[in-house]
């Protein structure tokens, strides 16, 4: 298990059995501590995902142990900013929550218009042509790596001005702040990269 996924059960699992206002000081505090830590857990797991890439294009993404591994670090590239406004945003109001089935979709804009590319990439793996297969599949691969960078920059913007907005309301608005949650996946784009390159390099590889 990545050091995200253990900061990120534990932020989640905080449950004090003490009066309402003792309650809510230590909920405050630990969720404010919480933040830094949310923030370097997932930048240690991103750098080791990074790291693991390297091998993982070496052995043109044909060892599924370190593709697997180099995907499930690199995807904590996604909390960097995400978690930690999350546990801000709950030492300003406890009571504050985000329904699950919010919390586990991606961004904004980048699966609208990134998952039509992708499908497309997949759907032309199994072509019986082989200029198809071979060449227009990495095609579009490297569109989707573009269009991962137009996206996500755009739904950081996004989640900067909600996650402002987010705060100054206290959380009050839990529209804004799923909007806030999601688009601050930004980060992401680090996986995005990574993984159109070793998908450039060997379509049919694991690391997906």
């Amino acid at each position: 298990m990545t050091l995200t996924n253990e900061i990120t059960n534990l932020i989640e699992t905080f449950d004090f059995s003490f009066n309402f206002r003792a309650g809510n000081i230590i909920k405050r505090a630990a969720y404010a501590l919480s933040a830094p830590l949310a923030c370097t857990a997932a930048t240690i797991d991103t750098v080791v995902g990074l790291m693991q890439t390297t091998p993982t294009i070496a052995t043109l993404g044909m060892d599924d142990n370190i593709a697997k591994s180099s995907r499930d670090y690199l995807l904590s590239s996604a909390s960097i900013l995400q978690m930690p406004y999350y546990s801000l945003l709950r030492s300003i109001n406890p009571n504050v929550h985000i329904d699950v089935s919010e919390i586990r979709k991606d961004s904004i804009l980048h699966p609208m218009v990134t998952s039509p590319i992708l499908r497309k990439s997949i759907q032309l793996q199994s072509s019986r042509s082989f200029f198809h297969r071979e060449i227009s599949t990495r095609l579009f691969l490297a569109v989707y790596a573009l269009a991962s960078v137009v996206t996500r920059v755009a739904d950081g913007a996004i989640g900067v001005l909600a996650a402002t907005l987010s705060f100054l309301t206290l959380g009050k608005f839990n529209k804004i702040n799923v909007i806030a949650y999601r688009s601050l996946k930004a980060p992401a784009l680090i996986y995005d990269i990574c993984f159109s390159a070793v998908k450039i390099i060997n379509p049919r590889t694991t690391f997906s």
